[in-house]
């Protein structure tokens, strides 16, 4: 546990802003990112958040958002969203039904359903640091350092399988987080669209559910991104731009209100669901990292990274 996380967590509990934050947005629905979390956790974090908050189906959000109609939608609504589809995420379905929540899970399809590798989870997870560089360039250097391709097979399983996601399948909503989880800003035109179609007939394919929403991995997208979704026939794009959601939001730009830690106390939960830890962390990337970004990768990519 982070102490100083806690202090700060309680203390503005304590000024009440959690509670100022959540009446300000209270016809506004949020939307709460998780990606690996660890169960337990989860559990303590659903107990909490359908105790004080409303907890809906995305495509309840969604019907309302595309209606322009909000008359159905709750007070202080909460929608669930999960990236990737890592193995473990087959322990959270017990929870959910337990629960009554349908979160929708956003899967990266072609890792999920095979021994493939989250390429951002090589060397610890700091293979993501190079995650803007151009993508013919950035699959040269995890080839030629990491011996990474990305259709190669691994023999420990990161992800779901073909049969847990089988299993699970009445507890989540399965949608479209890309093929690899590469960043769509570094793809060119046609493998744009490519990881638009292709990722939505493989999920279609492997979950027998229909795939029409997408989550832009790492949250990088731009008009181009936008366009190139809204071409291919998906409903909604997902950002990772802070903000609630409300009758005026673009399908195509939805925010999420906090990207959530896996590992974090219900305290903490609180101050995620203020929507000022997304904030602080987009306006420092806004104005400071995305600089320190570009830097860091012309040095990573003239050297010997893995």
């Amino acid at each position: 546990m982070n102490t100083a996380k806690e202090i700060i967590s309680s203390v503005i509990a304590a000024l009440g802003i959690p509670a100022v934050i959540r009446n300000l947005n209270q016809r506004k629905a949020g939307i709460l990112l998780y990606h690996d979390p660890e169960p337990s956790v989860f559990d303590t974090h659903l107990d909490y958040l359908t105790t004080h908050y409303n907890v809906v189906p995305f495509e309840r959000l969604v019907g309302a958002l595309i209606s322009r109609d909000w008359s159905d939608m709750p007070s202080n609504a909460i929608v669930l969203h999960l990236d990737d589809g890592y193995r473990r995420n087959t322990e959270l379905a017990a929870i959910c039904e337990r629960y009554g929540v349908i979160p929708t899970l956003y899967l990266c399809s072609h890792v999920v359903g095979t021994q493939r590798r989250f390429w951002s989870k090589l060397d610890g997870g700091r293979s993501k640091r190079l995650r803007l560089v151009e993508n013919t360039r950035l699959l040269e250097k995890l080839r030629d350092e990491a011996d990474y391709t990305p259709d190669r097979e691994y023999e420990g399983r990161e992800a779901l399988s073909k049969s847990e996601l089988s299993a699970i399948a009445h507890q989540f909503d399965y949608q479209s987080h890309g093929r690899y989880h590469f960043s769509m800003v570094t793809l060119n035109e046609a493998e744009l669209v490519k990881e638009a179609e292709e990722s939505r007939s493989r999920i279609e394919e492997l979950t027998a559910q229909t795939c029409e929403h997408f989550s832009f991995p790492y949250g990088d997208y731009s008009e181009r991104e936008i366009n190139a979704v809204r071409a291919v026939g998906y409903k909604t794009g997902r950002t990772t731009r802070p903000g609630w959601v409300g009758p005026n939001t673009d399908p195509y730009q939805l925010p999420i209100v906090a990207d959530v830690p896996g590992a974090i106390s219900t305290n903490q939960l609180r101050l995620q669901l203020t929507g000022l830890p997304r904030i602080t962390k987009r306006f420092i990337y806004a104005y400071l990292t995305r600089h320190l970004y570009a830097i860091r990768e012309r040095r990573l990519m003239s050297r010997r990274v893995f």
